[in-house]
């Protein structure tokens, strides 16, 4: 059995529950029954409950296996070492996002969740003071440092193992973005090739997705302009187009 072969580690609000769905449909990809288990970044990592983790992906017929859990982007360093110790061939897959629409996107969510969905529906009602202290969170700050995320992780799945994939790609062509993200999990990425493109993009969430209020980009600026420079060193790619959204 081919068990546990990969793991969707975020970011959060890159439409990885997209992914999810979409990978769903492919003859070749086993995922659990539970979208985002939410193993390594909220369970206690004993060895009876990591075995009794791998079993369910083990007993999956399928020969790509794994599941997508946005969370596990920001675990901790030991968390990952334990990831690594377990599963030392995993492929990975992280989806990049422009940080300021995410650190948005993510606010949104949270306005839906402690404020009520109604909310959404007044979005310019809710206070800038509101949305400035939620891009300061721990929260918010952790799931946009992309450089740490992805520094951590390269830590212990150096090379290959760990692909990158930007959300604006998903957005241009979703077919050619399965298809790459197929090819690195192993599964075929000719899959998606029979899909018409309105049947790909119509998992999409098309809610809630008002622009960012210009108020809050000088916010969003300054504390993303430092971090997006230093990315695109890390990874020597130009992503100074992030900060003219």
């Amino acid at each position: 059995m081919a068990g546990l072969t990969f793991l969707g580690i975020g970011a959060q609000k890159t439409a990885t529950s997209w992914l999810d769905q979409m990978l769903r449909r492919h003859p070749d990809v086993g995922l659990p029954a539970k979208k985002e288990p939410h193993f390594w970044d909220t369970q206690e990592l004993t060895t009876d409950a990591i075995r009794a983790y791998s079993r369910q992906f083990e007993a999956m017929p399928t020969p790509v296996n794994g599941e997508i859990t946005p969370g596990y982007a920001i675990v901790a360093p030991a968390v990952i070492r334990a990831v690594h110790t377990h599963f030392p061939r995993l492929k990975l897959l992280y989806i990049l996002r422009n940080p300021l629409e995410r650190a948005w996107s993510h606010a949104k969510m949270h306005v839906s969740m402690y404020k009520g969905t109604e909310s959404l529906q007044g979005l310019d009602r809710v206070e800038d003071a509101w949305f400035v202290e939620h891009f300061h969170s721990d929260k918010s700050l952790s799931r946009g440092d992309y450089e740490t995320c992805i520094r951590n992780w390269r830590a212990q799945f150096p090379g290959e193992q760990l692909a990158l994939f930007m959300y604006e790609d998903l957005m241009g062509d979703p077919g050619a973005f399965l298809a790459a993200c197929c090819a690195h999990i192993g599964a075929d990425p000719a899959f998606f090739q029979r899909f018409p493109r309105e049947e790909l993009q119509e998992k999409y969430e098309t809610s809630g997705h008002a622009a960012i209020r210009p108020s809050l980009l000088p916010t969003l600026r300054a504390i993303y302009a430092p971090k997006i420079k230093s990315l695109s060193r890390y990874l020597d790619v130009d992503l100074s187009g992030w900060l003219e959204t």
